[in-house]
């Protein structure tokens, strides 16, 4: 009968639905959580700054840590209802997955501009995650579909530009911000897959992974960053703020809307934000020098350069405070 196995317990005592786990599955299941958890409370840690003195990179680590025992748990014990699912929908709420994609793409401290092999990696579970949905036979809802070829193609759309973010000055790396990268040194097999990823949802109601993967898309498609579509992009960003609320696409938004309509429109976005961290202050200290404000572009460098953990992040920071 469907959904319903045998035990082969006499007079059918043990006829259990098919999804049903016995004690121990369910208690290795909630270990492998918890370990999870764990992996994830490192990472958040890291992502706040908070991931110092001897602790310093089990944030990175913790993600991988959550993640691994969560697909462990997913293909261990498949009958557990149904765990690869119920991974797959946490993931997607809490955006979890893209956490160590981001502490490789822009890691909070130290002295990288990026981790290549941590974003990578990332990347990679992404896919993973996918291909074990697919063959786990679970019902997938089609926005969680969507939403897991969104996050993979805003991965890729990142990671493609990864050799042209960073140049040294001797041995130091320093931040090449998007503006003055050589676009010949992206790389343009992955933005085409990503592009090819997003072609079925371009249409599909925003969602957050989806209006970011947009967003990114527009960068990659621009030949040079003055044919960038940014009074598109402003848009995309204020969808995805009506959706989230989140202080940092706010940021974002007032970044593309100085770009389309002025500085001054982007620091009248800035109003009242309130975001910890350095990237807000160095935003309005290039939006004040951009207005002529120039003491208060100071102020706004400086203040960022005390929050800033990163020291290429910190190098660059260096730079705009000693250019004015």
């Amino acid at each position: 009968m469907t959904g319903i196995e045998s035990t082969g317990s006499p007079a059918g005592a043990g006829l259990r639905p098919a999804w049903a786990a016995s004690r121990s599955q369910v208690g290795l299941v909630v270990l492998l959580f918890a370990l999870a958890g764990v992996g994830w409370w490192w990472t958040v840690r890291q992502m706040h700054g908070m991931d110092d003195g001897p602790w310093t990179g089990l944030g990175t680590f913790g993600w991988f840590l959550g993640v691994w025992v969560v697909m462990m748990a997913a293909m261990m014990f498949p009958s557990v209802a149904p765990t690869v699912a119920l991974y797959a929908r946490m993931s997607g709420k809490s955006r979890l997955l893209p956490l160590a994609f981001t502490a490789g793409y822009a890691p909070g401290s130290g002295a990288d501009v990026l981790r290549a092999d941590v974003a990578g990696e990332a990347i990679r579970l992404v896919r993973v995650l996918r291909v074990t949905l697919a063959a786990s036979g679970a019902s997938v809802p089609g926005d969680l579909s969507r939403e897991l070829d969104a996050l993979l193609a805003l991965m890729l759309l990142q990671h493609a530009r990864r050799d042209a973010r960073v140049r040294y000055d001797g041995d130091r790396p320093r931040l090449v911000l998007l503006p003055d990268q050589d676009r010949s040194r992206w790389h343009a097999d992955e933005i085409e897959e990503a592009l090819d990823l997003l072609g079925p949802h371009v249409l599909a109601p925003g969602s957050p992974y989806l209006l970011e993967a947009l967003v990114a898309a527009e960068h990659a498609v621009a030949p040079s960053p003055g044919a960038t579509d940014w009074g598109r992009i402003a848009a995309r960003y204020a969808e995805l703020e009506d959706l989230t609320g989140s202080p940092v696409v706010r940021l974002n938004r007032a970044v593309a809307v100085a770009e389309a309509d002025g500085p001054l429109a982007g620091l009248a976005l800035l109003d009242g934000l309130d975001l910890p961290g350095h990237r807000l202050p160095a935003v309005r200290g290039e939006l004040f020098r951009r207005a002529g404000r120039e003491p208060a572009a100071r102020a706004a460098f400086a203040r960022a350069l005390e929050l800033c953990g990163n020291d290429a992040e910190r190098a660059h920071l260096e730079e705009r405070l000693g250019s004015g």
